[in-house]
């Protein structure tokens, strides 16, 4: 898709992160963090509060989320009221990015969207698609010393505490 994800609100941009403003409609995405061995444990916690970010950002937003290394672990429901302390990320193999995208499209098929919002947190590392899926708009959310340059899809480098 060619989403314009300058109408998503700058409200997070000091931690990274946009979120969209949809008026009041329920607005859902599917967003996946990379568990692979690369992400390191403070990376992963550094994934776990921007995606906190984004739920607390958005009222009327629902999350499929994936774990994602070679393979997809989930989806895990996620709203505004969810605690994300509760998550157990799974994972820790090796990377393959493009299986996100490839079920983002099918859950597009299955319900008829025309427009399916993914955010993926990852260190961008690994093979993925060559361009997006046509009912798929990408977010890729990187850490600065990760690899920025993607195919496809906007990139919002983010700052990790070391």
């Amino acid at each position: 898709g060619s989403s314009d994800w300058n109408s998503w609100d700058r409200r997070w941009i000091w931690r990274g992160t946009y979120a969209p403003t949809l008026g009041g409609e329920q607005l859902r995405a599917v967003v996946g963090i990379d568990t692979s061995g690369s992400v390191s444990p403070t990376l992963l916690q550094s994934f776990l509060i921007e995606v906190g970010g984004i739920l607390d950002s958005v009222e009327k937003l629902e999350v499929d989320l994936y774990w994602s290394d070679t393979k997809l672990y989930g989806p895990v429901h996620l709203t505004a009221s969810s605690d994300i302390d509760d998550l157990t990320p799974r994972g820790g193999g090796g990377t393959d990015l493009a299986p996100l995208f490839v079920r983002a499209q099918e859950l597009a098929d299955a319900d008829g969207l025309s427009e399916l919002p993914v955010v993926y947190l990852t260190d961008g590392f690994g093979p993925t698609l060559s361009q997006t899926p046509p009912s798929v708009s990408a977010l890729w959310v990187i850490p600065e010393n990760g690899k920025l340059d993607q195919p496809f899809g906007e990139i919002v480098p983010i700052e990790v505490q070391k």
